[in-house]
């Protein structure tokens, strides 16, 4: 009987797709991970300053975010507080 257009199909999909898988698999994990993000702050009541990586492949850096409680502390009484890393809200 021969092949019948339809049931080439799925040969043609599997030979458009086969050169791209390749390419995905050389790009790893580290597409799928989120980028790194850092702050700088400069606090003018005490003239210190701290550039900080606080997340690194979508995990909180707790060295970094103890440097960010600490710029960010009541520079009257110096106590310090842990800041709020709930859930991102987008508007």
């Amino acid at each position: 009987m021969g092949f019948r257009r339809r049931d080439r199909c799925p040969l043609g999909a599997a030979a458009f797709i086969a050169p791209f898988t390749s390419r995905l698999s050389s790009l790893g994990n580290r597409a799928l991970l989120p980028p790194d993000r850092a702050l700088a702050f400069y606090n003018t009541h005490t003239a210190e300053s701290a550039a900080v990586e606080f997340c690194r492949a979508g995990v909180l850096v707790p060295l970094s975010l103890e440097a960010i409680n600490h710029i960010l502390r009541d520079t009257w009484t110096g106590e310090v507080k842990e800041i709020d890393v709930g859930p991102v809200r987008t508007w």
